[in-house]
């Protein structure tokens, strides 16, 4: 059992913070004894809402973990980040000594800064949990890859995957990135891939709010394909509503569930200009503990991420909650490990973002759809590959390897 201090540059109060680091900890907490002090960055707005933060003070005492939460800055970018970082050292130093420390949990590239200084000056064990490519992330965004910043933080990495007694990556796809950036063949040997996990207890199909949010939107007979999650940006909302306008033309009846907390009005606006009629789509914004049984109205997924280099190493976390629902994917290639829910069918390729496209996909569906096994198979690959039980106990045996 290890006291451990993990360090995020997200917030615990962000979504990402709810789900795809509280969950981990807590298990590992209940099911193996480790325990934990969480150094997080928190955003102004979600720390001014003082009743979710005393929630989750008091959630987190229950759970014996100790918070250190610091703000977050934000512009101008480089000073903010580097004044955060060394608040941040200083507060881990005053954390490795005061909870007598005996690990380090580092959640991606920025906070790696930390970890490595840390693991020097106490001599502590180090893990990694990469998160994902987070310089080529950046450049992706607009940041040079011929300038400083860049290589510094393509040489954090690298150091950081030398220098880790274990790393954690999210995909298969990106083992073999790690071993040439690391410079090292053996690199597997201490890496763990663990996408990103979803509680199948709450993400199943809910066969009850089916029926009874149908009825609602007088959907009762439709097909329907549900997005859930960001709008705009890397996420091709214009392409999304092109999509969703192709099939329509062959497919009338066909309705459309959008799930996001976002500003829905650019969305709208691409369907407007594609003559999508107002009838055939909703978008709501959707509490997180309703987002399952609004999951269970639909027929079949949707997700279409921009593809990088970078998005071999992402695991977009609706993918998990989209398969324990029982619902089978479109999306386009190279986003992580979408090659295996392609190859093992629960997922359909969009091979490109235009209308030919978006057709052939949707052919290529109807002939998936008769199959009376298909959300089973789904649900069933969910609970081999994105259950947060699985998860936690692949994050235990890292934690086994940090004792030694």
């Amino acid at each position: 059992m290890l006291k451990t201090l993990y360090i995020t540059y997200d917030g615990l109060l962000d979504p990402l913070g709810q789900t795809q680091i509280l969950p981990y900890l807590e298990g590992l907490a209940a099911q193996h004894g480790h325990r934990f002090v969480i150094l997080s960055f928190e955003k102004a707005a979600r720390w001014a809402d003082v009743a979710r933060r005393q929630a989750l003070i008091e959630h987190l005492q229950r759970h014996n973990v100790v918070w250190l939460p610091l703000s977050y800055h934000q512009r101008p970018t480089l000073p903010a980040t580097l004044y955060d970082l060394m608040l941040g050292l200083w507060m881990a130093t005053i954390a490795v000594r005061r909870y007598r420390i005996q690990a380090l949990h580092i959640r991606s590239t920025v906070p790696l800064t930390l970890g490595l200084l840390l693991k020097r000056w106490f001599k502590l064990p180090l893990l990694f949990d990469l998160r994902g490519f987070w310089a080529d992330e950046r450049a992706d965004l607009g940041m040079p890859r011929t300038g400083l910043l860049y290589r510094l933080l393509k040489k954090l990495e690298q150091t950081g995957l030398n220098q880790a007694e274990q790393i954690v990556t999210l995909t298969k796809q990106s083992l073999s990135y790690l071993a040439e950036h690391s410079h090292n063949s053996q690199i597997a040997n201490k890496t763990s891939v663990i996408p990103c996990a979803a509680n199948l207890q709450r993400w199943q199909r809910d066969e009850q709010a089916r029926t009874r949010i149908r009825h609602e939107l007088g959907w009762q007979t439709k097909q329907v394909v549900v997005y859930s999650g960001s709008l705009g940006g890397g996420y091709r909302s214009a392409d999304l509503a092109e999509c969703f306008a192709t099939w329509l033309q062959s497919e009338p009846d066909l309705r459309w569930l959008v799930l996001s907390n976002q500003d829905p009005q650019p969305l709208i606006n691409a369907l407007q200009h594609l003559n999508v009629p107002a009838e055939s789509y909703t978008i709501r914004s959707v509490a997180s503990n309703d987002v399952a049984q609004w999951l269970s109205v639909a027929d079949v997924a949707i997700s279409l991420i921009t593809p990088s280099y970078a998005k071999i190493a992402s695991s977009p976390t609706k993918f998990g909650e989209y398969l324990a629902c029982g619902l089978p994917i479109f999306s386009n290639a190279g986003i992580g490990d979408s090659e295996e829910l392609f190859a093992q069918a629960v997922a359909i390729e969009i091979a490109d973002f235009n209308r030919a496209a978006y057709q052939a996909a949707w052919q290529s569906y109807q002939a998936l759809r008769q199959q009376p096994d298909l959300g089973q198979r789904c649900r069933d690959f969910a609970e081999r590959e994105f259950d947060l039980a699985s998860a936690i106990e692949r994050y235990a045996a890292c934690y086994r390897e940090l004792e030694r």
